[in-house]
Parts: C-alpha cells; structure tokens; sequence
C-alpha cells in the first residue's frame, strides 16, 4: 500500500502542477533600468547642519537603478535596487556630501490589463542608507592626513524600510520586446536607525535621517514570456 501511495502521489501532483499552471495562463518575466526623483526624510539632519554653520540639502535627490521580477498568471515576485546621487554643497572652508542607497524584495499583482497596458500595486521590503560626509575643501599632505584622520567626518545612517506603490507598464509585443514604465510609491521606515563612524564605530543622538518618502521612477527595459497556457 505504502509504495502504491508513493508512486501515485508524484503523478497527482503532476497533474495539480498542470491544472496549476493551465489557470495561471501566463508565465515570463521583465527587467528594466529606472531613473528617477526621491524625497528624503532629511528635515532633522538639516537642522543639526545649520546649528553648526553649514549649508543644508534640499529633499529631492536623484536615483538610479535596476530591477527584474518573474510573472506567474497576476502574480509577480522580483527585486530592485537603486542608487540615490550624490549632492554636494560648500560651506566656507568644507565640503558636504550626501549620498545613499536602497535594495528590496517586491511583491505585486496585475490589477488591470488592456492589450499591452499592464498596472499593478506592490509592496516591498529591504533596507537602505544614507551617507555624509564633511570634509576640508583644500588639498592635505597625506602624512597628516594620517595622522589625524578626524579632519573627515564620514558617517552612514542604516535602516529597514518598506514600500508601496503602484506602476504602470506599456509591453511592446506578445511574447517579448521592449516595454517602458512609470511607477510612484512611497517609502517607510518604522524603526529609526543608528549612526555609525565609517560603517563601524557607534555614535549616540544623531538626527532621525532615512530613504523613507514620495519618488516616482521611470523605467525602460525589456519582457519575455517563454509559454502561455490556455484552458481547456
């Protein structure tokens, strides 16, 4: 009986897969390049820079990037990651930089399907960061440098965000080709993170800083989808 159950459960399973996949109907994936504007959360640390006589970082930044995610049926499952640029601002004899990036996990399901006009919400998870550094805006030997490494202050703020959106997606083709896209969401961070010196040293009451808020993003890339099902 026991070896009877074990070579009947891999054909039912076989044919749940089938009927699994025959109302899936679609199966493929995407990839694209992203380009757009984030607002960061950046109104504390602006605040400690001017108590302390430097220049402050308007909210919207740049971002760069890429993601890719699989289709099954409605159903999509990927990743991204983006790039935050660089600002730079001047402040008497310093220099400032602040810089960051994020990586997620995402979720999503197609909400609405018109020929080749795809939208769907998603939801994701990760983490991200920002960095900033001050530094003297002169050239320094490199011996005292050195010697007295304080004279750069270089520091990153880390945190767990989660984000929500929902994107829009026009597919150049049946099968495969060329899409573009537009996507707006917005990104959160329950938990503020710690400063550290470097990425290692511990620093206590620095400003609630993150990735966390409104961007919108502009995505071109490329689609396929190896098999389409139909029901019987």
């Amino acid at each position: 009986m026991r070896k009877a159950i074990l070579l009947v459960m891999p054909i039912l399973i076989s044919l749940n897969f089938l009927t699994f996949a025959q109302e899936l109907k679609t199966f493929g994936g995407a990839g694209y390049f992203a380009v757009g504007l984030n607002f960061l959360n950046i109104k504390d640390l602006n605040h400690v820079l001017k108590q302390n006589g430097y220049a402050e970082f308007s909210r919207g930044f740049i971002t760069m990037g890429g993601a890719g995610y699989g289709q099954i049926g409605k159903f999509l499952i990927g990743g991204e990651g983006m790039r935050i640029l660089q600002k730079k601002k001047e402040s008497n004899d310093k220099n400032l930089t602040l810089a960051g990036g994020y990586g997620m996990f995402k979720l999503g399901y197609v909400l609405f399907r018109k020929s080749n006009l795809f939208v769907y919400p998603y939801a994701g998870i990760g983490g991200g960061g920002v960095n900033l550094k001050i530094f003297e805006n002169k050239v320094v030997n490199f011996n005292d440098a050195v010697a007295n490494p304080k004279k750069v202050f270089d520091a990153v703020n880390s945190n767990l965000i989660f984000d929500a959106g929902i994107s829009g997606e026009y597919r150049f083709g049946r099968h495969g080709g060329f899409m573009f896209g537009i996507k707006a969401g917005y990104l959160f961070s329950p938990v503020v993170g710690d400063w550290k010196m470097a990425g290692e040293v511990g620093m206590s009451n620095g400003p609630k800083v993150g990735v966390d808020g409104f961007y919108i993003q502009i995505m071109l890339g490329g689609f396929g989808f190896g098999k389409i099902e139909r029901k019987r």
